[in-house]
């Protein structure tokens, strides 16, 4: 049984597909659901949005951005130390960030799944994250007064709290990053 909203945290794609419901894998219908043309575009458009942001995923994953960050900050001292120019480390750098960021994922993905509180330190961390860089944004280039950028930061971390608890974007991402084989369950 699933709620009008159509994510179930209990039960899997696979199964919902199998109860005999017109919609099949990754919400698509179930005629182009089983096309293996479809799974990898939907895989590949998936890694595109993670490849161009690698930085954002970087904050909003600790575990997974910490990889990214040491094997990207390797491979960009690695080659500054060798005298390559500095776009193309920097470019470099951003491909070892996202290949170091992918495998990590799926394990912090997993790790949250089984320590529920880690899952909630990182919710916090996320919202804390956006509450000061909403600040800093409004006060330093916005020009705002400090009243107003208090209430702007509160709004925005308020309306992402809300965001990322919603059962719909929930079952939209984890549905996307099973997809891309970043979430195991």
């Amino acid at each position: 049984m699933s709620d009008p909203g159509g994510y179930n945290p209990g039960q899997s794609v696979e199964a919902e597909s199998d109860a005999g419901s017109s919609t099949g894998w990754a919400g698509l219908p179930a005629a182009y659901a089983e096309s293996v043309l479809v799974k990898w575009a939907m895989r590949l458009m998936i890694m595109v949005f993670v490849w161009f942001t690698v930085p954002i995923e970087m904050a909003l994953y600790p575990i997974a951005g910490a990889t990214g960050l040491v094997t990207g900050g390797a491979v960009y001292l690695l080659l500054a130390f060798f005298g390559v120019d500095r776009e193309t480390h920097l470019r470099w750098a951003w491909f070892a960030a996202f290949l170091g960021l992918l495998p990590a994922m799926r394990f912090e993905n997993d790790y949250a799944d089984r320590v529920p509180i880690y899952a909630e330190n990182r919710h916090l961390a996320r919202l804390i994250l956006l509450a000061c860089v909403t600040f800093y944004y409004e006060v330093f280039f916005a020009h705002s007064p400090l009243v107003n950028a208090l209430v702007v930061t509160v709004v925005a971390t308020a309306l992402m709290h809300v965001i990322l608890r919603s059962g719909l974007t929930i079952g939209m991402w984890r549905s996307f990053q099973r997809t891309a084989w970043l979430r195991s369950t």
